[in-house]
């Protein structure tokens, strides 16, 4: 078992080895480029919101690209922000639903001081199963012991 705090996380979150593991290292390096997939169930989805970017390259223009802010808990970290961009920003998914996000890079926001994944043009995300379903199962098994 690991500390998170050298990534910013509160001392009360740790780490086991995972699927997770690739993408929280390149989050320490503060690198995009590593692209990963994960199976995470969905804590809470904030208001899809946009944000003007500039082209590369320092030419004039630029863009207003929306996106849709996720927290998300899978088997290695609770509380991990995932950040849904342009197409995948109206996406329905929301609180309780179990996704699969493949393609994704990992990236350190500063402003909360964490890990996030980012979708990029070549992430998919797929819902496995939306909450309904999930209390649907729950329920079907005759208990909530």
């Amino acid at each position: 078992e690991r500390n998170h705090t050298s990534l910013g996380a509160p001392a009360e979150h740790r780490h086991t080895p995972s699927h997770g593991t690739a993408g929280l290292a390149a989050a320490r390096r503060r690198t995009t480029d590593a692209s990963i997939s994960l199976v995470a169930l969905v804590v809470k989805r904030e208001s899809t919101a946009s944000v003007y970017c500039r082209r590369n390259g320092g030419g004039a223009g630029g863009e207003t690209v929306p996106f849709t802010r996720l927290n998300v808990a899978d088997d290695s970290f609770e509380g991990m922000c995932m950040v849904l961009w342009r197409t995948h920003a109206g996406m329905d998914v929301g609180p309780g639903d179990l996704i699969l996000a493949t393609g994704l890079r990992m990236r350190w926001n500063v402003y909360s001081a964490g890990p996030e994944a980012c979708t990029g043009w070549s992430s998919r995300i797929t819902v496995l199963a939306t909450a309904g379903e999930l209390v649907a199962l729950r329920v079907g098994s005759g208990s909530f012991g």
